[in-house]
């Protein structure tokens, strides 16, 4: 019989006893449902491999062979050392299915850590140079920039996203692509508010710490929204790490706290 999302939720929290926890482990390794779900979350990408290293060492540090799946089971209260060779597969078998719960195959993870990302507009990268154009200088973009900047702070993003399409992505710092994610971020479109933002830190030219923290800072929240907890973790993790004067530090430390708490994972300590 499959397990159901309870049972599995009791796995990712620990709720269970050793009767209970044999049991579930019986009907997992046994039910062909269960096994195709276990394929599934072996197949994420995130702590696969710790969590296979951990099986591996399970089986080493055991001196009990693993029994054929046909071979009949010995109660668990006799057999001590199969039941920790299972009880530390388990412990790898959480860490997984801890993945698929924050990843949203629940149907509850991901709604509630998309309710995390924020959705007050702020900035800390003001546009450089003149406002208005200055006829003996080259300051159309500058001008275009400050348009797009005052259409976001009166939270027109339609327009800003209008003025700032077409203008170069390799100029003024950064900011063309910043003030475009963040754009498409308040206009729920989070596949182009990535696209965008992710681009801004890998630009060779920008090293303005405001564009940098400000981009990471919306990436992170796009991710959130966008149903990729822990990719947004590990975004808000090292904004966290960064000094404390960075614009956006304190938030993210927040965020990063509260994530972690929506996601029952353990924060790391800053050092």
């Amino acid at each position: 019989m499959l397990l159901n999302t309870e049972e599995l939720l009791a796995l990712v929290h620990g709720d269970v006893g050793p009767d209970r926890l044999a049991d579930l482990l019986d009907r997992m390794e046994h039910c062909p449902e269960s096994a195709d779900a276990l394929q599934v979350l072996v197949s994420l990408r995130v702590n696969r491999e710790a969590a296979l290293e951990a099986l591996r060492k399970a089986e080493r540090e055991s001196s009990a062979p693993i029994p054929h799946p046909s071979a009949r089971r010995i109660a668990p209260s006799t057999d001590w050392a199969r039941q920790g060779l299972r009880l530390a597969a388990t412990v790898a078998l959480v860490a997984i299915v801890s993945v698929w719960a924050a990843g949203g195959f629940f149907g509850v993870g991901k709604t509630d850590t998309a309710a995390l990302a924020t959705r007050d507009y702020e900035s800390a990268a003001a546009p450089t140079g003149p406002r208005v154009v200055d006829l003996t200088s080259d300051s159309k973009l500058s001008a275009q920039m400050w348009a797009a900047y005052e259409a976001m702070d009166n939270e027109h993003f339609e327009e800003a996203t209008r003025i700032l399409t077409g203008l170069p992505f390799d100029d003024s710092g950064g900011r063309v692509r910043l003030y475009l994610g963040m754009s498409h971020y308040f206009l729920k479109d989070y596949d182009r508010a990535l696209e965008h933002l992710s681009a801004v830190r890998e630009m060779p030219g920008v090293s303005e710490s405001a564009v940098l923290h400000q981009a990471a800072w919306y990436e992170a929240n796009a991710l959130l929204a966008d149903g990729q907890p822990l990719n947004a973790a590990t975004i808000l993790e090292g904004m966290k790490a960064s000094p404390a004067n960075y614009p956006f530090q304190n938030k993210a430390s927040a965020l990063y706290s509260r994530l972690c708490e929506a996601m029952g994972i353990a924060s790391s300590k800053q050092d």
